[in-house]
């Protein structure tokens, strides 16, 4: 089982947190963190709260990466696959 990121040596690094029903997006200077929900499943539907509301950290069109932390199980939506890369 992976370590949560709040209890890991990033915690203090976290500028921001988001927590939304599909699981919990934490927000770094470079980097997002996701931690999915237990059975969530994955979809550009459901990621579209997080892109409005999370993406303004990365100001002028900042690169950053996404690390996905597999706490729990998730599933993804087959027909939304290649849009989520």
């Amino acid at each position: 089982m992976q370590t949560p990121v709040r209890s890991s040596f990033l915690s203090s690094k976290i500028m921001k947190h988001i927590a939304l029903k599909i699981g919990d997006f934490y927000f770094f200077e470079n980097f997002v963190l996701v931690e999915y929900a237990k059975e969530a499943i994955i979809s550009m539907r459901a990621l579209h709260e997080i892109k409005t509301k999370g993406l303004g950290q990365f100001a002028n069109n900042k690169p950053f990466g996404l690390i996905v932390n597999k706490i729990h199980p998730f599933n993804t939506v087959p027909t939304d696959a290649m849009q989520l890369e």
